[in-house]
């Protein structure tokens, strides 16, 4: 005779809801990013400190090199560093010590970008990313309550 084994949903409640926030963050954090910099950007100049490259392999699009700028610039009376992805043509034209015109939030100043030559990043992905992450959340709610029904049937037998 075989015995049942005793699952356990609780497991991939917690999994589905990590997942699912997880995806959130990641979308959401590049989603505000953009925002945050069309609505409250303040504009100014900085001074670029370095420049860096790497290579980066996907599946779909194979092998690419991805160019960045550090810089530094001053917001209400700190000295703050972002660092930014550029596109190529972009790279080659600027030269570390070089003034550069930036963008940085009227929040945050933390949160800050070129004001031109970023490489294009499509807003597909993190809004991808997010509405994964809503239907996992979601996914994980469902599991939620029906195992709380399954586990009030089991209890009223």
């Amino acid at each position: 005779m075989m015995s049942k084994q005793k699952t356990h949903p609780v497991i991939g409640i917690i999994l589905c809801f990590a997942a699912g926030l997880g995806a959130i963050l990641v979308g959401g954090s590049f989603i505000f990013k953009d925002l945050t910099l069309k609505t409250s950007g303040i504009e100014t100049t900085g001074e670029v400190i370095s420049k860096s490259s790497k290579y980066s392999s996907n599946v779909r699009y194979g092998s690419s090199q991805l160019f960045f700028v550090e810089y530094r610039f001053s917001a209400e009376d700190k000295v703050h560093t972002g660092k930014t992805q550029v596109s190529p043509p972009t790279y080659r034209e600027i030269n570390e010590g070089q003034k550069i015109d930036l963008i940085y939030s009227a929040y945050n100043p933390e949160i800050s970008s070129l004001k031109s030559g970023r490489a294009k990043v499509t807003i597909a992905g993190p809004i991808l990313f997010f509405v994964v992450g809503l239907i996992f959340v979601i996914l994980g709610f469902v599991i939620t309550v029906d195992t709380l029904k399954r586990t009030q049937r089991v209890k009223n037998e």
